[in-house]
């Protein structure tokens, strides 16, 4: 009995000619494309003499700068750098995906690869609010009784953004005040930026972005609470049969009579070509035949343990491995002593992942019910009843 972490294989596995290292918590399997064969893949930091990967974040967090998106990596000394395009069909160039390199060389620093992709045009006009509200007055998204005067509010703060631009400010003590924008969209993904702040309470900022003529809000991560300003970054990518995109601003109390009060600043709405997986290759310019990995049968487990073997490491996600020398390797013993953070109770396991289970499936079920049910039964009339403005 025990968790998966300290099975052992039914067939043992050949010992790798050779390794590469990832950095990546959770590498893309189809990184190993890159990597020759009989190569195990080791999550740690670079290793001198052996091929190193780096697994690009998504564009979302790649950094805006007018007209495009950039990201750099530093490049280490001893290694020739190069980014793929990871995909089903095996990696491409970046200019597959209309992403241009270049080789930012330093004389008082480590050189850089510099990536950058152009995007489209702004989707979302006046989302800096420089001309005031979106609509002429505040709507009311969760209308679910009347709300009285006061209720519910919206206004336009000068100089109150976290670079000191206009911010929308929306609060609620019941129901749910909201602004509305339709998208200049026709087709395609989408980069949806924003910077948003908690106000006066523990709720989080919410937002929609309104799928039609589905009904519903995009599967997108749900924002954090935060007394400070926060940039939230998502890429979106429309379902077939979408006609039209509408963005929603929130401020939802907790609980009636519990006042709401949500910022909201610098949105901004791009098209993009895509949101392709990027890798960067390291090839190190000589190879080394130490450290030597060193593999065993059993799953990866800190308890595990070696004396003298080295550093003990994970391989290809599962396995049991040892950087180690030659020497070293030949007469490997190793035990496993369970330690404090260890399940060793494979029913508690498996109730502890049921509870969670439920817990995930209630506290989902009553978040798409805020996000994405009540709130938007009169989208389009609460548009038209408050100037918002049609897609053209």
């Amino acid at each position: 009995n025990g968790p998966l972490s300290i099975y052992g294989l039914a067939r043992p596995l050949t010992q790798p000619s050779s390794f590469a290292t990832t950095t990546a918590v959770q590498p893309d399997l189809l990184g190993l494309s890159l990597l020759p064969k009989s190569t195990a893949l080791v999550t740690s930091p670079p290793v001198a003499g052996h091929i190193a990967l780096y697994q690009l974040p998504s564009l979302s967090s790649w950094r805006l700068k007018g007209s495009h998106l950039a990201t750099a990596i530093g490049e280490r000394t001893g290694w020739r750098y190069r980014a793929v395009v990871l995909g089903a069909r095996g990696p491409s160039p970046p200019a597959s995906a209309g992403i241009s390199t270049t080789t930012v060389r330093s004389d008082s620093g480590p050189s850089e690869l510099h990536l950058r992709v152009d995007v489209g045009e702004t989707l979302l006009a006046d989302g800096g609010f420089a001309h005031g509200l979106w609509q002429k007055q505040v709507g009311n998204c969760n209308d679910a009784v009347p709300a009285p005067p006061g209720a519910l509010a919206a206004r336009v703060l000068a100089h109150s953004g976290p670079s000191g631009e206009r911010a929308l400010e929306l609060s609620a003590t019941m129901d749910g005040a909201c602004e509305a924008k339709t998208l200049r969209w026709r087709h395609g993904p989408l980069l949806l930026r924003m910077a948003a702040q908690s106000g006066s309470s523990a709720a989080p900022p919410r937002f929609c972005l309104w799928e039609e003529p589905e009904g519903t809000c995009a599967n997108l991560p749900a924002m954090t609470p935060s007394a400070h300003w926060r940039t939230y970054s998502a890429v979106v990518n429309p379902p077939a049969g979408t006609k039209r995109l509408m963005l929603f601003l929130y401020a939802m109390p907790v609980a009636s009579g519990q006042s709401t009060t949500e910022l909201y600043a610098g949105i901004d709405v791009r098209s993009i070509a895509g949101n392709p997986t990027v890798e960067v290759i390291a090839q190190p310019t000589h190879l080394r035949s130490e450290p030597r990995l060193v593999t065993t049968p059993e799953g990866y487990a800190t308890g595990w343990k070696a004396a003298g073997a080295g550093r003990h490491v994970e391989v290809d996600g599962m396995r049991n491995a040892w950087l180690t020398t030659a020497a070293a390797g030949r007469d490997m013993h190793i035990v496993f002593t369970p330690i404090a953070s260890e399940v060793t109770d494979e029913a508690a396991l498996g109730g502890g992942a049921l509870l969670i289970a439920l817990l995930v499936a209630v506290l989902g079920s009553a978040e798409a019910r805020n996000r994405i049910g009540r709130p938007h039964r009169h989208a389009s009339r609460h548009l038209r009843r408050t100037g918002g403005q049609r897609a053209r």
